[in-house]
């Protein structure tokens, strides 16, 4: 695994905790089910606005229990299971995806077994240092999905509209 801390230390800046959703906290589940969705539009939105191909947008809980799954029109199957296995492997990792990449060959065999991926775009939701769930993105480049899922992450920071 490549040195995370300036990837995990940039993660912990951007997911301060708005005021609001402090109280919420002691159960992440609650948090998640009230932000899935707007999630899920806030990376559909930036896909859009940066003419991405259609996406699927996986968030799961900290167990790695799907809470949202969503495939825009025209995204293949395949990107809704890749999708769901970066937000796992982000969970059950507590890392970005692209923080595991490696050329190492007998790691890259370890992932397989245990059924987690190096590829970009997955990132783990957290509050207050404590995981709660991962975003997983899939259907465009690994860069691009690992930039939406931080777009839908960043929702818990962004107050909300009246």
């Amino acid at each position: 695994m490549k040195s995370t801390d300036g990837v995990i230390a940039a993660l912990a800046g951007m997911l301060a905790v708005a005021d609001g959703l402090a109280d919420v906290t002691d159960n992440g589940a609650v948090v998640l089910e009230a932000v899935a969705g707007r999630m899920a539009e806030t990376c559909i939105e930036f896909a859009k606005h940066n003419q991405l191909p259609p996406l699927s947008i996986a968030i799961v809980d900290r167990a790695g229990q799907p809470v949202h799954l969503q495939r825009q029109p025209g995204a293949s199957g395949t990107t809704a299971e890749v999708a769901l296995l970066k937000a796992q492997t982000s969970a059950r990792t507590q890392y970005p995806t692209s923080a595991l990449a490696t050329e190492d060959g007998a790691a890259r065999d370890l992932y397989v077994l245990l059924k987690l991926t190096q590829i970009a775009g997955g990132v783990p939701i957290k509050v207050k240092d404590e995981l709660i769930g991962a975003v997983g993105v899939s259907g465009a480049l690994p860069d691009s999905d690992a930039l939406c899922a931080s777009q839908a992450v960043a929702v818990l920071t962004t107050p909300k509209e009246p």
